[in-house]
């Protein structure tokens, strides 16, 4: 019988983890307050933007300078990029928490 590795089919980048742990806090806390649509909102949301985010850093990444003196200074910049790509989708999660707490708040809360 053959062996078959499917290793690299789930493997997961940081990104992606750290993107659906956002979004899943801010959908349950949207429920967990009683407004489910504020976070399934929030999760559809959180996702997409670091879609549309994940696509510019590759952009960024792919495009070619054509100039081999410049190449540390790329690498240096897609480096930082890559982070603050990284941390944008907490921050959204963190603001639509917010909207939802602030919701939720006004209506007199649970």
């Amino acid at each position: 019988m053959d062996n078959v590795n499917f290793s690299g089919l789930f493997s997961t980048s940081p990104l992606l983890v750290l993107t659906l742990l956002a979004a899943g806090a801010a959908m349950a806390f949207g429920i967990g307050r009683g407004r489910p649509d504020l976070g399934g909102r929030a999760f559809v949301l959180v996702v997409l933007s670091s879609l549309g985010l994940t696509l510019l850093a590759s952009w960024f990444t792919f495009r070619s300078l054509g100039f081999s003196s410049q190449m540390a200074l790329w690498a240096a910049g897609n480096i930082v990029f890559s982070h603050l790509v990284g941390a944008v989708p907490l921050w959204i999660a963190l603001r639509w928490i917010q909207d939802i707490q602030r919701a939720t708040d006004d209506r007199g809360g649970r």
